[in-house]
């Protein structure tokens, strides 16, 4: 059978024989093509996962002219720089909690002097400081 027959009867009729047919045609396609993408196996495998979840969904829109082959290709490109772009996100957010997470522990240098400070003492030097950082803030806000 066809593919472009495969796919009417998986939409048609609910076939999953004929949607296994596919898969089986197309995996490796697909999977080549999210590896190159993504360089990691198991990234490529959500990726060819996610491919296959939305040919199901679009089963039915697709139309008869459509190679699916190319349209495999196409959607793995698509969905490959999206699982990317979500990955260097997450990694980017992780890191920023990282780095807030260290900057909330009071530094060892801290810990050393905060004992010889009074509390008085110390308010003076925050009060001191205030003003500093405050004009500094609004030039990086004014560019």
């Amino acid at each position: 059978m066809e593919d472009w027959q495969l796919l009417q009867d998986y939409a048609e009729r609910g076939s999953e024989s004929a949607f296994r047919t596919l898969v089986g045609r197309h995996l490796g396609l697909v999977r080549a093509a999210a590896l190159r993408q993504v360089n990691e196996s198991a990234l490529a495998e959500e990726v060819a996962q996610a491919v296959f979840i939305l040919l199901a969904r679009k089963a039915r829109t697709l139309s008869r002219q459509t190679v699916l082959a190319g349209w495999l290709f196409q959607t793995t490109r698509f969905v490959a720089a999206r699982t990317l772009r979500s990955e260097f996100r997450r990694q980017r957010r992780e890191q920023e909690a990282v780095n807030m997470q260290e900057l909330s522990l009071p530094d060892e240098t801290w810990r050393r002097i905060a004992p010889s400070y009074s509390a008085s003492s110390r308010t003076r030097i925050i009060n001191k400081s205030a003003p500093r950082w405050a004009s500094r803030r609004k030039r990086r806000r004014n560019g």
